[in-house]
């Protein structure tokens, strides 16, 4: 046969091209191989669909069936007719016949397979991909244990799982073809990392076929006589998969050897328990506490999850947007960015800053009478607040309405409720929307305290329930000031990773204060055990800069009644101190000036000072008004986009209604320094200034950075895109004095230097920061987010300006502080427009 596919040669330089325009080859017309190219050619999906098989008859069969449109000769001749390279061949043999496929293939080829062990075909198969070529892992979850081209039917896969895992050779290419194959054959498509596939279909799979091996074998040794008789449809099914193909089933099983082992070992252990009740003594009746009882448990939770298998929330990927959800196995969820080939453009609002929202929901929760909160942060971090406040008596209504995005707040006083107006979205303080590429709105979220005392005052109760802060730090340690002035009994914890960071710089300065509070490690980790009240007035000199723990401290003597100061040698986030006075609380801000006595010159520390007025607390109606408030864009999520803007030559983006607090604008001030132009645009003062930020790509060069001192709490949770920026930057940018980066969702600055490494950039890792020596034309390839949702935003930035692409694990993180970051972020850097 001779075939040459002129349109498709010439298109395969263009990421573009979809799966219409190209030439398939399958090399291998097996059960797997066969199906796929029949569902192909049935579906038209493919320009031509090639088949080859080394046993010339089943390549002469395929197209007699019609399975194939046309057969080649040979692997190489298969090679270089093809757009995508499918191997559908034993995962024992791929390597082999891959290399028999090497000299046909062209640049531009996309390579995949359908082997069931990915991370051995990987590890095989990526040194010898020629330059130019993409590949893509892959393992369609379907088949039978039947075997052969005579198996083979278009219909295989209808329905069903199929796994793609990325490799640093998948591109925009290779992932837009796989996507329009695996939907043109009817399947579901999910993306997983090699090692999460291969620990799953190790359980799912492999030591299944073995289990039915060792069972038939069982059957054999006992030589009963009367076993073909008996064994029916239980047997049959159980036992149905050990007629598979031996050779072939060696192959994967020997090459999936390591979780095999480890799935083995928990089956060994699930079994011996299983056979327990057979070995125990039992009561006559069977009753309570008898072997059956036992044996009934183990059996009823795995009918239980058996039954409902493939009814529960998967890894199934949403229409186009790249999402994929996690399994039982944990969050391995997979998003792709692709490099960005022409400025960004674009004008966008963001939802409400995630630091003021906390804490809006708690002073609103507490003030007498109704507030109303406007764009509040859509997070998961400020679910957990808006849940914990639930949990200590305040009823919670959210509300995702296009009309009406933002936060109520009911407090009673007095049995009296004031009513307030609840804003729409669309009235914003800047202006009209028209010309936004992007307006994404907060929440409403209506809540009402509902326990009174005896003069009718709103309280906190105690929790029935431990109060579950999920992933968010700031909800725990606000909450842990707030709980302290309280005379009851709370538990505040969290998920694995709230709970291994330090709570022992909230736990010290409030037991002083008087609560008494236990953790782990004498109170340096939650869970936290906390029984408030009697606490008593307070002065505290802040040992590090932290928002955070100086909130705590002043929330615990607005709601105990107490006088607390509280010192810190650098400033930090200000956002309790301008919203305790909106809602109608004294607070003093004590800024240091230098006196002299003798020859020594003294500044004394700034200085908090919060006054509440005695009898007003006491655990009863809290001197809080009730405020109207529309919560202004996040910074720290607008800094993704805005160092996006400055990376791209070209680019012009518009941010509105943001906020722009002097202690949070340190990534405005760092990106002006490295040559970027900034324009800031304060329309609004009180409490928070906010106004509109507009970000231009500098003509020439980035220059390098140095951040450290004062400057480090003013971008705290910046730093990660800074990074990506400094990679763009003619020299060394340096970061120090961030040691605080370490005790983050994950170690930020491991993260940073291990992944900004892996996509080819030049860092050197600083016990409290890095150094960053640029610029570097970023490769691409696969990162971990490490379950940080700034780790993963920020490589999303990086992917802007990568060679290749990036591909980011454990990417769903982003909810934690912006759910809907990966579609605006994929807006405005492939359909972006300017504001009018």
């Amino acid at each position: 046969m001779k075939v040459v596919n002129e349109g498709a040669l010439a298109s395969r330089g263009s990421a573009e091209i979809s799966l219409r325009d190209c030439v398939v080859s399958v090399v291998g017309l097996g059960l797997i191989g066969g199906s796929l190219a029949w569902a192909l050619k049935r579906s038209g999906a493919a320009r031509l669909v090639v088949g080859y098989n080394r046993s010339p008859h089943i390549s002469r069969q395929a197209l007699a069936q019609g399975i194939i449109d046309t057969a080649a000769e040979s692997p190489v001749e298969a090679a270089s007719l093809a757009d995508l390279l499918i191997l559908a061949v034993p995962v024992g043999a791929m390597a082999e016949i891959f290399e028999a496929c090497r000299p046909g293939l062209s640049p531009g080829t996309v390579i995949t397979d359908v082997g069931s062990a990915k991370a051995d075909v990987i590890h095989r198969l990526m040194p010898l991909i020629p330059p130019g070529c993409e590949f893509v892992g892959g393992h369609p979850m379907a088949g039978s244990e039947a075997s052969g081209i005579d198996a083979a039917t278009p219909d295989l896969f209808l329905g069903s799982t199929y796994v793609l895992c990325p490799t640093p050779l998948t591109g925009s290419r290779s992932r837009k073809l796989m996507s329009d194959l695996v939907a043109a054959v009817g399947s579901k498509l999910v993306w997983m990392e090699a090692s999460t596939h291969d620990a799953g279909v190790a359980y799912v799979s492999h030591l299944p076929y073995l289990v039915a091996a060792a069972l038939v074998k069982s059957t054999i040794r006992a030589k009963s006589g009367v076993t073909d008789i008996l064994a029916s449809g239980g047997y049959r099914d159980a036992t149905r998969i050990a007629c598979s193909d031996p050779s072939m089933s060696a192959d994967f099983c020997l090459a999936n050897k390591g979780y095999i082992l480890e799935a083995a070992s928990i089956y060994r252990k699930e079994f011996e328990d299983l056979m327990k009740p057979f070995s125990t003594p039992g009561e006559d009746d069977m009753g309570k506490g008898s072997p059956k009882d036992g044996l009934v448990a183990m059996l009823d939770e795995a009918r239980e999850y058996r039954v409902t298998l493939g009814t529960k929330k998967g890894w199934i990927e949403k229409g186009g947007s790249g999402r994929h959800s996690a399994d039982a196995f944990g969050s391995h969820a997979i998003e792709y960015f692709p490099p960005v080939t022409s400025p960004l453009s674009g004008c966008i609002r963001l939802p409400g800053d995630k630091s003021i929202s906390h804490r809006v929901v708690i002073l609103g929760s507490l003030a007498g009478g109704e507030s109303v909160f406007t764009n509040v942060s859509t997070g998961a971090d400020v679910n957990s607040t808006i849940n914990a406040m639930k949990t200590l008596g305040a009823v919670v209504e959210v509300e995702d309405r296009a009309d009406a995005a933002g936060l109520t707040v009911i407090g009673e006083s007095h049995g009296a409720k004031t009513q307030c107006r609840k804003a729409k979205v669309g009235s914003c303080r800047t202006g009209s929307d028209e010309g936004l590429t992007a307006f994404l709105a907060g929440k409403t979220v209506v809540t009402r305290g509902n326990v009174l005392d005896e003069n009718g005052a709103f309280l906190l109760r105690e929790p029935e329930e431990v109060i579950d802060c999920g992933n968010s730090g700031t909800t725990m340690r606000l909450l842990a000031g707030v709980l302290a002035a309280f005379p009851f009994l709370s538990v505040l914890t969290g998920d694995s990773s709230l709970r291994q960071r330090p709570m022992g710089r909230i736990v010290e300065p409030l037991t002083a204060m008087g609560a008494k509070i236990h953790g782990r490690s004498g109170g340096r980790y939650a869970p936290l055990v906390i029984t408030g009240g009697d606490l008593r007035d307070f002065e505290y000199r802040l040992p590090v800069a932290s928002a955070q723990v100086k909130s705590a401290i002043l929330l615990a003597g607005l709601c105990s009644g107490r006088r607390v100061s509280v010192a810190e040698d650098e400033p930090s986030r200000d956002h309790t101190e301008r919203l305790l006075p909106f809602f109608g609380v004294q607070v003093r801000r004590e800024e240091p000036s230098a006196s002299k006595q003798g020859e020594t010159v003294t500044t004394p520390l700034p200085r908090v000072t919060a006054s509440i007025p005695r009898g007003t607390g006491d655990h009863g109606h809290l001197p809080l008004l009730p405020v109207k408030y529309e919560v202004p864009g996040d910074i720290s999520s607008a800094a993704f986009f805005m160092v996006a803007a400055g990376i791209v030559p070209g680019s012009r983006l518009e941010i509105h209604d943001l906020l722009l607090n002097p202690l949070r604008t340190g990534v405005l001030d760092v990106l002006e320094e490295m040559g970027i132009v900034v324009t800031r645009v304060v329309k609004e003062h009180h409490p928070e200034p906010r106004g509109t930020v507009i970000i231009e790509a500098p003509s020439s060069g980035l220059k390098p950075v140095e951040i450290s001192g004062s400057m480090v709490p003013r971008l705290i949770d910046e730093i990660p895109v800074i990074a990506v920026a400094a990679t763009q930057a003619r020299g060394k940018s340096v970061i120090r004095n961030a040691s605080e980066l370490r005790v983050k969702e994950t170690d930020r600055i491991n993260a940073l230097v291990k992944n900004l490494t892996a996509i080819g950039a030049k860092v050197a890792e600083l016990p409290d920061g890095m150094i960053i020596d640029g610029p570097v034309k970023l490769q691409g390839g696969i990162v971990d987010s490490y379950g940080d949702h700034r780790i993963a935003m920020a490589m999303a930035v990086a992917s802007t300006v990568s060679k290749e692409g990036i591909h980011i694990t454990r990417s769903d993180c982003v909810d934690i502080s912006f759910p809907g970051f990966y579609e605006a972020f994929r807006g405005i850097c492939g359909c972006g427009r300017t504001c009018k």
